[in-house]
C-alpha cells in the first residue's frame, strides 16, 4: 500500500513540475514537491536510486530557478518509471 502512494506522490511531483513549468501552480507547490522527493531520497539512503532521487531533487530545485534542461527531463522520466513501477508493483 505504501508502495503505491509513494507511486502517487511521484506522478504529483512530476505534474507539479510541468504545471509550474507553464505557471499554472505557485511556486509552493513545487518547493513541496521537491522537499518530498528530497525526503524520500535521503529516507532510504542505502543505496544508488536512493542517491539519484536526491539528484532528482535537486533538478527540481533547479527548475524553481527557470533551468529546464535534458537534465530536468530526463529526472522527469527517472521520477515517472519509478512512479509506474510503484503502482504496478
Amino acid at each position: 500500500m505504501i508502495l503505491k502512494l509513494l507511486g502517487i506522490l511521484d506522478i504529483s511531483a512530476v505534474a507539479c513540475l510541468f504545471l509550474f513549468k507553464y505557471g499554472l501552480v505557485p511556486e509552493l507547490v513545487l518547493i513541496a514537491a521537491v522537499i518530498y522527493l528530497m525526503a524520500k531520497g535521503i529516507m532510504f539512503f542505502r543505496n544508488i536510486v536512493s542517491l539519484l532521487d536526491v539528484g532528482t531533487a535537486i533538478v527540481f530545485a533547479l527548475a524553481l530557478l527557470g533551468v529546464y534542461n535534458i537534465l530536468t527531463w530526463l529526472a522527469v522520466l527517472w521520477v515517472l518509471q519509478k512512479a509506474v513501477f510503484s503502482l504496478l508493483g
